[in-house]
């Protein structure tokens, strides 16, 4: 679905966006989840450099485990390796597939009010500084400003 906002097509702000994220960050995948507002669950919205994308929307509602972690603690969540953290993962068969190994969520918030959540894929165990987490913390809030207005006129 293509979102207009004035002149400005919003699907391709976001694809800059998450292509400079993941730029920015090293990732080798980023994705969007927005809270849906009338069932009050993650949806994914935006999503580039995953190689499984089919099985994304096949597994929608049991994407739920680290975004709902992201959700619940209000701040990023930020996994070096997943594998170790935990082996029975809710994604664990498409983050095999896709060969994550590193994992970090940040809220997309707007007034105080989390309505989505911004992630980040490493093929490879990411132990980050606080110079990334820094960065990431800005790309998210750039996200966050580029969504908030027409996530707030949705439906």
């Amino acid at each position: 679905m293509s979102t207009q906002v004035g002149e400005i097509n919003l699907d391709k702000v976001l694809d800059l966006l998450l292509q400079l994220v993941m730029l920015q960050v090293k990732a080798d995948a980023a994705d969007i989840f927005l809270i849906d507002k009338s069932t009050s669950q993650p949806v994914l919205y935006k999503s580039l450099g995953l190689q499984k994308f089919s099985s994304i929307s096949e597994q929608n509602h049991s994407w739920k485990g680290l975004i709902w972690r992201v959700i619940q603690k209000r701040d990023l969540v930020s996994l070096p390796n997943i594998w170790i953290e935990s082996s029975s993962l809710v994604r664990g068969t498409l983050f095999k597939q896709e060969r994550f190994t590193s994992y970090h969520g940040i809220p997309l918030a707007a007034r105080g009010k989390i309505f989505g959540v911004l992630e980040v894929f490493h093929c490879q165990e990411l132990a980050p500084n606080s110079a990334w987490f820094e960065l990431f913390r800005n790309q998210a809030e750039q996200v966050s400003l580029a969504l908030e207005i027409p996530y707030l006129n949705m439906n």
